[in-house]
């Protein structure tokens, strides 16, 4: 968290440690593993209280 606290407060949108691309695929691992195992994930609308 201390660098991604850093790098907001300097006004930076990327990260060197973990550029964009990096998060997106570790993003798509969990749909990923989920296909292997046969998983069906269905999502609801999102209910705000």
């Amino acid at each position: 968290m201390v660098e991604v606290t850093e790098r907001v407060a300097g006004g930076h949108t990327e990260c060197d440690i973990m550029p964009p691309a990096d998060t997106v695929a570790v993003q798509d691992v969990p749909g990923e593993i989920a296909d292997q195992l046969g998983v069906r994930v269905v999502e609801g609308p999102a209910e705000l209280a």
